[in-house]
């Protein structure tokens, strides 16, 4: 294989991204085992589905009052606080709110109920893992999440392989950043 010397001129940045490359780059893989890694920073995402009997890959489910969504517990508290319902009120909310086949709540409808009034749906839906941000290092994503922690809310860092057997332009970048990085440490 023909090679070529080149030089390039850099500046702090790039080369302070290069030398951490290479510094963080043997740990990280023994903490992750991927070879050809991408780092992702993902978020958590709420993806509705119906949850109609013998519908599959509903994971939870949360209450709606309104047009606010809250967990089954967030019900409760308000509905303690809002109504200061006896036992057997809640009693019968907790009964609709942890039966997975109830779609709604109307108090209207159930005699217990006089004098207080609301209505709750219940939406079922996924957790799904949405990429935001990519990175060739774990502490970078780590730094990011941290900057964009107002914005990403429930997040995770998550390492990705770069494709079975990939003998693309991805893995051979990062293998010349790396060597560019163990050069500069050296």
């Amino acid at each position: 294989m023909n090679t070529k010397r080149i030089t390039v001129e850099l500046n702090e940045e790039e080369v302070y991204f290069l030398k951490q490359y290479a510094n963080v780059y043997k740990a990280e893989r023994n903490k992750d085992f991927t070879t050809e890694p991408i780092v992702v920073v993902q978020k958590e995402v709420h993806l509705p589905c119906p949850h109609d009997m013998g519908v599959e890959g509903v994971e939870y489910y949360e209450a709606t009052i309104g047009d606010i969504h809250h967990t089954k517990e967030e019900v409760v508290e308000w509905a303690l606080e809002e109504w200061e319902l006896n036992e057997r009120q809640l009693s019968e909310l907790q009964e609709f709110l942890d039966d997975e086949y109830s779609d709604d709540f109307d108090t209207s409808r159930h005699g217990d109920f006089e004098g207080i009034d609301f209505k709750i749906s219940k939406n079922g839906y996924q957790i799904v893992w949405e990429p935001v941000a990519y990175f060739l290092t774990r502490a970078e994503a780590e730094k990011y999440c941290k900057y964009q922690a107002h914005n990403l809310g429930k997040c995770r860092i998550y390492t990705e392989n770069a494709g079975y057997a990939n003998d693309g332009d991805y893995p051979k970048l990062t293998k010349t950043l790396l060597k560019m990085g163990m050069i500069l440490n050296d």
